[in-house]
């Protein structure tokens, strides 16, 4: 089932006595699969908890470390390509 996900790049600027940082969001589709066991107990392995593994045509995404998708955000931990595609695996920000 199709579903959206927003892909988001944060562009810092200035120094560090005056930083300022430009939040850029891309909201396309996505299907989402179940993350595997195996990348899910390699993920935990890392210290991280593996949630969502999402797939997105790859010429939509742009090296982004940040998604937001189901009204929370999540950090972008991994990704794989498969043919046109690319798997984006995600993980809780905290």
């Amino acid at each position: 089932m199709q579903e959206q996900v927003t892909l988001i790049t944060i562009a810092s600027s200035g120094n560090g006595f005056n930083r300022t940082e430009k939040e850029t969001r891309n909201t396309i589709f996505c299907t989402e699969y179940n993350v595997g066991r195996r990348e899910f107990f390699s993920a935990e392995a890392s210290g991280i908890k593996a949630e969502y593994k999402l797939n997105v045509w790859s010429h939509e995404y742009s090296g982004e470390t940040i998604a937001e998708y189901k009204n929370k955000r999540y950090k972008i931990y991994r990704t794989h390509t498969v043919g046109d595609e690319i798997e984006l695996y995600l993980a809780d920000e905290g």
